[in-house]
Order: structure tokens, then sequence, then C-alpha cells
């Protein structure tokens, strides 16, 4: 059985590494309780935590956003609403502030375009997000996808094309990445 009797260990030498590590952490607990190096203060760590976020904001805040001045929206409205059209889903990196809207000036773009915007949505992708933008379709030749690369890179937008043999033809996520 063990110290407190609830665990029977299947041999000694567990029960007597079980014993050396809550002792040391015991002897450990009390020293730093008694010379005040262990101090564990809720508020003074939520206060922390908050000025920490008050700090990445105004990063944040001062870092200039992408942006799709009216003008080149209308081009790229005018383009892409003569361009072959495919139900597309916008993504943007989720807690990536200044992803999610830029995403919602291209969300605004297609949907202007006549384009099938199935959505805004904030995700992230397994084994990374992209920086930049990147355009994924089930074939990395599929039209669709490249004739969005060519508006937007018309517009000087770098749009890396990927492919996903499990997404439905004719179908495309745009994805808004971080800042490259």
């Amino acid at each position: 059985m063990s110290l407190v009797g609830w665990i029977k260990f299947a041999n000694k030498k567990q029960q007597q590494k079980l014993f050396a590590a809550l002792i040391i952490q015991l002897v450990i607990g009390c020293v730093g309780f008694f010379t005040q190096l262990l101090q564990f203060n809720p508020s003074t760590v939520a206060n922390e935590l908050v000025e920490q976020g008050k700090a990445i904001h105004q990063i944040q805040d001062q870092i200039q956003e992408r942006h799709i001045p009216d003008k080149v929206k209308a081009k790229m409205t005018d383009i892409l609403s003569k361009c072959p059209k495919c139900p597309i889903d916008v993504y943007a990196v989720d807690g990536d502030r200044e992803a999610i809207h830029f995403s919602r000036d291209i969300y605004q773009v297609f949907k202007d375009a006549g384009w099938s915007v199935n959505g805004l949505h904030q995700d992230m992708l397994i084994g990374g997000t992209p920086n930049g933008l990147c355009i994924i379709q089930s074939k990395w030749d599929a039209t669709n996808g490249i004739y969005i690369k060519y508006v937007f890179g018309l517009q000087k937008f770098d749009v890396t094309l990927a492919e996903r043999k499990d997404m439905a033809p004719n179908t495309v996520e745009f994805w808004v990445g971080t800042r490259p």
C-alpha cells in the first residue's frame, strides 16, 4: 500500500520514489513560503496579463494594416465579375486581428463581383498557417484559382496557389495569412 493507503504499488521502489518526490516538493514549498520567494497573488497575475494584452494591442495598432483601396476594389470587382465563378470561402488566421480585417476587404470584393461566397471564417490550418495570401483548391491547375491569382497579381498582391485533394471540385478557399 502507498503512504496514504489508496494505491497499491507493484513494488516498493515505486513507493519510495513517490515518497521522495513528495518530500522534495513539500520542502521546496515550505522554504519558498517562509522565505517569501514563492508568492502567488492572483490579482497580481491578472493585472500582469492585462498589461501584456495592452502592450500587444499597442504594437498591433502601430502596424499598418493591409487594405484594398476603393479604386483597386472597383477594378478587382469588375475583372472578377467577368471571370468564371465558383463557390469560395474566405478564411483569416484565427487570432490575427490584421488578417481578419484584411479578409473582410477580400470577402467584399468577391461578394460585389457576384461570386457565391460561403462565408468569412477564422480558422487555423494543420501544419501551420500561411503567410500572405493563399488560394487552396482541389487541383493546383484549376482555372478558378488561376484567375483569382492573376487578378490579385495585377494589383501587386502576391498570392500562393496550393492544392488539397480532399476538396470538392470547383471550390476555392482563399486564406488571408499573417503578414509576409
